[in-house]
């Protein structure tokens, strides 16, 4: 009897879990798009509680968050020179990211997860050249 118990919990508690997401972001010295130094995909969407994995395609590359990128209690991360890292995102709002060497050049990203509540404190952001324009590229896809 409490076998039976223990299974049928366990079958129900299976059809209540939510499998979070991994998505996968590639840093590259050259997109898709034939533009150099880049996130692909540079804006992701995802769901609070996902995570995004940040793999290092082409060498040279880091991927960290970036200073007042954030929404209020999310926690800073940094991967390294050359290192794959995951960063899971519990905290709703978006949240912008850099690759240190090449953020002259406009290598910079965002992930959204869920509501965009932190999109004026985002916006407020300023850059400079290559970066603000990439950067005003995917401000269109947060919604």
């Amino acid at each position: 009897m409490l076998k039976k118990m223990l299974v049928t919990t366990l079958m129900l508690a299976s059809v209540f879990a939510v499998e979070a997401k991994v998505v996968e972001v590639k840093m590259l010295n050259k997109g898709s798009d034939g533009q150099s130094m880049v996130f692909e995909p540079a804006f992701v969407k995802i769901d609070k509680g996902d995570s995004v994995k940040f793999v290092p395609t082409d060498k040279s590359h880091s991927v960290e968050s970036f200073n007042d990128g954030a929404p209020a209690g999310a926690s800073a991360w940094k991967g390294g020179l050359n290192k794959e890292i995951t960063v899971k995102f519990d905290k709703e709002g978006v949240h912008v990211f850099k690759c240190v060497p090449h953020f002259v050049m406009g290598m910079i990203g965002a992930v959204q997860v869920g509501n965009p509540s932190n999109l004026a404190q985002i916006k407020a952001l300023t850059f400079k050249g290559k970066t603000k324009d990439r950067f005003a590229k995917i401000l269109t896809q947060v919604k």
